[in-house]
């Protein structure tokens, strides 16, 4: 395994990770409510780096 593959499992890892009990549940947040502040905190600059995270991931 390459470290390039290393650093894309971490971050699918992290991505299911945020399901997890007592995890923001990010992902399943939006899809449920449809606003961005009604996720995790509601905190506009750690929400915008996740969603550029989990952007980044897929592309």
């Amino acid at each position: 395994m390459d470290r390039r593959q290393k650093y894309l499992d971490f971050c699918r890892y992290i991505i299911r990770a945020y399901d997890f009990e007592g995890g923001p549940a990010i992902v399943t947040s939006i899809l449920k409510h449809k606003r961005v502040d009604k996720v995790a905190n509601a905190k506009a600059y750690e929400m915008l780096s996740n969603i550029v995270g989990l952007v980044k991931c897929i592309v």
